[in-house]
């Protein structure tokens, strides 16, 4: 399949139609060629580059197009506690299927590492028309916690290392453009409507879509442990040290034994305030009377106050998959031999072709998680 960019637009030729017509035996077989090449490394086995080649038939592309535009994600779904597959489109791609019937085009109007414009048109009868200006920008991005993580040890935002900190120019464009041809063209992207990035941050491009448990999860800094456990001693201290002073003034007022004196109107109002205050206090205070006519606060074991644990955040990975065994071990203290157990392969080649460099990371970083479970 061959592409031509003429100005903004991009024209796909018409395919060859046998490829197009593929009955499932044909389409096994040429799968089998695919897994066996080893240059599509997100592909496990054949029945993925089946899946892969018809997600692209859906769409009227040619098979080898689809094995590079169509990608399949690994991401851990947090609902269902374990691992998914799902598919994802190249924002070329998505780009080209939109425009290649001649009906849409579009224009980049502003492309910087800080915002991303690009105006989409649609022809109409009278002539072509804007329907829709897409944007994202820095701020959208960093909103959508993909620059930054929570650092539990620094204890603060730290910059993520990846595509985002090397290529935001580029993630941008593709955030911009996926949405883009989402919004006005999805009846033309068949079943894989975001892009392999979107798929695997867990944070779609779409305002709608972005889960308010990771935004939270990304904007808020969890507590420093231990403060609101110190907060509650201050509290019960204060309230204790005023019981006792109460108490001493309560004393004062109160005749000896064998006595009988007349309390002025005056003594009588200020002796039921130190009353009222002491009760208030008393009932949030435990206390004993030592027999000296000291009120002190009773011995018991305080009940910390409960405080949120901060969700785990993931290790930044490698820069490449000959550098997870290193930082594997160097991490998590783990060996090859788990590391190849964790991702279920037989080796550093099994390692390569079965995953990108992000996925490993994070099954593997999942995996050190389980186990650190199993072992309390």
């Amino acid at each position: 399949m061959e592409q031509e960019k003429q100005g903004t637009v991009i024209a796909i030729r018409q395919p060859n139609p046998n490829f197009l017509v593929m009955g499932l035996p044909a389409i096994q077989d040429l799968a089998k060629v695919f897994i066996d090449s080893g240059i599509f490394a997100d592909t496990k086995d054949q029945a993925q580059a089946i899946v892969k080649i018809l997600a692209g038939q859906e769409v009227s592309l040619m098979p080898f197009y689809s094995m590079n535009n169509f990608y399949l994600v690994e991401s851990w779904d947090t609902s269902k506690k374990k691992y998914v597959t799902k598919i994802g489109q190249s924002a070329q791609s998505m780009l080209a299927l939109l425009v290649r019937d001649g009906d849409f085009r579009y224009t980049i109007q502003e492309d910087s590492a800080e915002r991303c414009v690009i105006e989409f048109e649609q022809l109409f009868k009278e002539g072509w028309k804007i329907v829709y200006t897409g944007t994202f920008t820095i701020e959208d991005a960093e909103q959508a916690g993909l620059l930054h993580r929570w650092d539990a040890e620094l204890k603060k935002r730290v910059l993520k290392t990846g595509t985002w900190a090397k290529w935001t120019k580029d993630m941008l464009f593709s955030r911009c453009a996926s949405r883009g041809s989402r919004r006005i063209g999805s009846h033309k992207l068949g079943g894989a409507r975001y892009t392999p990035e979107e798929l695997s941050s867990g944070v779609l491009a779409d305002p709608d879509t972005i889960s308010a448990e990771t935004l939270l999860e990304k904007a808020v800094a969890p507590t420093p442990e231990g403060e609101a456990v110190k907060d509650v001693k201050k509290i019960n201290k204060r309230k204790s040290r005023k019981v006792q002073e109460d108490t001493s003034k309560v004393s004062e007022k109160t005749p000896k034994e064998g006595e009988v004196e007349e309390l002025t109107g005056d003594d009588e109002r200020e002796a039921n305030e130190l009353f009222d205050n002491l009760a208030t206090n008393v009932a949030d205070v435990e206390v004993v009377d030592t027999g000296t006519g000291e009120i002190t606060e009773a011995s018991k074991e305080e009940t910390p106050a409960e405080t949120e644990e901060p969700e785990p955040v993931c290790p930044p990975s490698p820069d490449n998959i000959i550098e997870i065994l290193r930082s594997a071990y160097n991490t998590f203290k783990m060996q090859p031999d788990v590391v190849y157990k964790a991702l279920e392969v037989s080796g550093s080649v099994g390692m390569e072709k079965k995953y990108t460099v992000a996925t490993a990371w994070e099954k593997i970083w999942r995996y050190h998680l389980a186990k650190l479970e199993e072992g309390k």
